[in-house]
């Protein structure tokens, strides 16, 4: 593989460039690195050197992404509840406030601002008549329940009246009675 020696030129021609491309696409032959033997000779060249000759990994437009180093600004998985992810380094000296949030989660029906309005009136006059009626059901079921308690009250007093009318003679079983029969004989059937 043919690498450019940054010692002896400061870019690379094209027949160098193409090479150095089919190379990065080619799996089988070795890649090279962005940072091979560049940071030794940036730190030799003056800034005017560096703007009139640009950097040579410039003219190479595709670089392999698992040669980049990580950017800073990727997010960093974090554990705490903050919505904001504070990087690790920072964390002992700085913080973000946390919102505030309310601990009673009650709902607010929204009404309308002015009071006069006629939807202020309907949604009053429909609430008012809401509680009406479920007002009126709670009577009705306790005026059910205290009827349903006397019924039953009443029929256990008529049940106990009614058993105590119709008390019956204990008869015998029919297995303790005695027959009596009686035998008449042929003479004495003149007696009649």
């Amino acid at each position: 593989m043919l690498t450019p020696s940054l010692e002896t030129h400061n870019f690379l021609n094209a027949s160098e460039v193409t090479e150095v491309l089919n190379n990065l696409n080619d799996p089988v032959k070795d890649k090279i690195t962005p940072t091979k033997s560049i940071c030794d000779k940036e730190k030799e060249q003056t800034a005017d050197e560096l703007i009139d000759n640009p950097h040579p990994l410039a003219l190479i437009s595709p670089v392999v992404q698992s040669f980049l180093p990580l950017s800073p600004t990727q997010p960093i998985a974090s554990t705490s509840t903050t919505k904001y992810i504070i990087p690790t380094p920072f964390k002992t000296s700085l913080f973000w406030p946390k919102e505030k949030e309310n601990k009673k989660k009650r709902k607010t029906e929204k009404v309308p601002t002015v009071i006069t309005s006629e939807k202020w009136q309907e949604y009053h006059e429909n609430n008012e008549r809401k509680k009406l009626e479920q007002f009126e059901q709670k009577q009705k079921r306790a005026e059910e329940r205290e009827r349903k308690k006397q019924e039953k009250k009443e029929a256990y007093k008529n049940k106990k009246n009614h058993a105590k009318k119709t008390e019956r003679k204990k008869e015998p079983s029919p297995r303790k009675r005695v027959t009596k029969t009686l035998f008449v004989l042929s003479s004495d059937m003149n007696i009649f």
